[in-house]
């Protein structure tokens, strides 16, 4: 939490903060060990960000 301009709390997630922790609870309910997302999963949602962003620059 931190403090806005206006001095009220501002309780601000980032969406990659979210995704990043709805995959660790994906991975925990699987019971599968931490690992599988730095030697899996991650290798994978950065190709598939990759091969998204080259299709949204290719249309500019």
């Amino acid at each position: 939490m931190r403090l806005d301009r206006s001095g009220s709390y501002y309780t601000g997630v980032s969406q990659h903060l979210k995704a990043s922790f709805e995959i660790a609870f994906m991975i925990a309910k699987q019971r599968k060990p931490h690992t599988i997302g730095e030697e899996l999963i991650k290798p994978c949602v950065l190709k598939a960000t990759q091969i998204i962003w080259e299709k949204v620059q290719s249309k500019k």
